[in-house]
């Protein structure tokens, strides 16, 4: 690639992330207001709501309209101008804005604006790589592509099972695409995530039980997922939104703000679980149970209209989802059968999404030709043991021993109130751990759920 090629790549990267960035924005501002919080100041929160809003007009539309150009394009303007209104709106009150500003205890200086630049910059080059993820080739980009250029088809997943898959994150893909004209937004949607997700580390330093601990464990928990930048993996955005969440949930129950603040935290792990469920279904265990122990903690700070606005925000974000995975194939939760419907002209037959689920758990198991095998006996534990990375063994062991010591040693330890809601915030790590393993234990399928575990061991 000669430097005059370089800089271009590198400019058109660096102007699409930052109209995504204030794209999201406007559309969390307008969902934050619909939801009747108070937004006095443009935060991070914002815009993973955006983001999670995002997701859900893009397969809204695309039940009508291919996600082109101009699609693209409509959907961008309409958050560019959200945000050009929210911010003469804080222009209009300087004086409240910074008071504001001063009583947040969101630290996200210059300094680390300035870090996540040029971090941002080492990151775009390794984006611009050729992707080398086998899923890539094999149904990615053909998922990517059918978005750009057709409204969707009911039945696609008759055509092949992978088109099958009911994925939010290839229509965010396809929205960045500007197709015909652009066409590198496979890569940039995981680059824009994985920004978003060291800045939202990088502002909440200040506001965390022993930061200087678990941040930089979450930190390079993260950073991992560069080695899956240049693919449109969804297993990257899965990976990130866990840390995020995690980091939410630890704010939510160790950090004692404002009712307000409360409320906006509550709908961003309402979005963020939402997306998290919609981007791969693996992450459903993960999102339910961080949502239910959001509620749990929150239930004496907030009242019964910001729950039921959580409950509304779930059904908008969700309900289309829902449909659409009926639209591909007759099961909404595809490859799962729960909820399918297999009399419509276009639906899959049961046999046929059932051979996917078991492909998919066997292959995990024991990627081998004759994998089918693994479905009827443990004997695949054997070569799956040797198989398994040797840090994530060694996070799961420490994070063991760091949770089992003070059980055993009571006397020398004393349980506190805080190392009980530790132990409740694993919860979610848990079973998803639990699902990981009893369906479809491929460490790449894992997430953050390793890294997350080790870092609320610490504390």
């Amino acid at each position: 690639m000669s430097e005059l090629a370089f800089l271009a790549n590198f400019s058109s990267a660096t102007i699409a992330i930052f109209l995504t960035f204030i794209t999201c924005a406007g559309w969390g501002y307008v969902t934050a207001r619909l939801c009747r919080l108070k937004i006095l100041y443009i935060s991070l929160e914002q815009i993973w709501i955006g983001f999670a809003v995002v997701l859900a007009i893009v397969g809204v539309l695309h039940f009508f309209i291919a996600i082109n150009w101009i699609t693209s394009s409509t959907l961008l303007a309409a958050g560019i101008f959200f945000f050009i209104y929210q911010l003469r709106q804080l222009l209009l009150k300087p004086k409240l804005w910074f008071e504001q500003q001063k009583n947040q205890r969101v630290d996200l200086s210059y300094q680390h604006i300035f870090l996540s630049f040029i971090l941002f910059g080492l990151w775009s080059i390794k984006a611009m790589e050729t992707p080398s993820h086998y899923d890539s080739g094999l149904y990615y980009f053909n998922s990517i592509k059918w978005i750009n250029e057709h409204s969707l088809v009911a039945g696609i997943g008759n055509l092949h099972s992978r088109l099958a898959f009911n994925q939010t994150w290839f229509g965010f893909a396809a929205l960045i695409n500007f197709d015909p004209f652009y066409n590198r937004g496979y890569a940039l949607v995981g680059l824009f995530l994985l920004s978003l997700s060291v800045l939202h580390i990088f502002s909440c330093r200040k506001n965390i039980i022993f930061s200087i601990i678990v941040l930089p464990i979450f930190l390079f928990a993260v950073l991992l997922n560069l080695k899956q930048i240049s693919s449109p993996s969804p297993d990257l955005p899965v990976a990130l939104i866990q840390i995020v969440i995690t980091i939410l949930l630890l704010q939510i129950t160790t950090q004692d703000t404002t009712n307000s603040c409360k409320e906006i935290q509550l709908i961003t792990i309402t979005a963020l679980c939402v997306s998290l469920v919609t981007i791969k279904l693996s992450g459903a265990v993960f999102a339910l149970t961080a949502l239910m122990i959001a509620l749990l903690t929150l239930r004496s700070s907030i009242n019964s209209k910001m729950i039921l606005t959580a409950i509304g925000l779930i059904t908008a974000l969700y309900l289309p989802h829902l449909v659409r995975g009926y639209l591909l194939s007759g099961a909404p939760l595809f490859p799962s059968t729960i909820g399918a419907y297999t009399k419509f002209d276009w639906s899959m037959s049961f046999n046929d999404i059932r051979n996917i689920a078991n492909w998919i758990y066997c292959w995990a198991r024991s990627p081998e030709p004759e994998c089918m095998q693994a479905l009827k006996s443990w004997e695949w534990i054997g070569g799956w043991w040797q198989r398994f990375p040797n840090r994530n063994l060694l996070l799961f062991l420490l994070s063991g021993i760091l949770f089992i010591t003070p059980l055993i040693f009571k006397r020398f330890f004393s349980v506190k109130k805080s190392s009980i809601t530790i132990f409740l915030l694993c919860i979610p790590a848990l079973l998803s751990l639990s699902f990981w393993f009893f369906t479809a234990p491929e460490p790449r399928f894992l997430g953050s759920i390793a890294y997350i575990l080790f870092g609320l061991a610490v504390l």
